[in-house]
């Protein structure tokens, strides 16, 4: 139940990402960003766990700041959230 929770928060962080980065700012991105570094901190598992807390402070920096990251670096972000929120959902 937990895993999929955690998905869900993942798949969430990826939309509101996107969304902002379209142009729709939303204060919830914030307290996202914070749960996935809480997160990040409990769960450190290696490379994972790196990305996660890199990925957080990431979005706290586009979401506090306004600024807008390369494309690149964006889709990555997304495409990692995504991935491991529907892997979080399948298991």
């Amino acid at each position: 139940m937990l895993l999929q929770i955690l998905g869900i928060v993942d798949i969430l962080a990826a939309s509101l990402l996107t969304l902002n980065y379209l142009g729709f700012a939303f204060p919830l991105l914030l307290y996202i960003s914070f749960f996935i570094i809480i997160k990040s901190l409990l769960f450190f598992d290696g490379i994972v766990g790196i990305m996660d807390l890199i990925g957080g402070l990431l979005i706290v920096l586009v979401s506090l700041f306004s600024i807008q990251l390369y494309p690149l670096i964006t889709g990555i972000l997304v495409l990692w959230y995504l991935q491991k929120g529907f892997l979080s959902l399948v298991n």
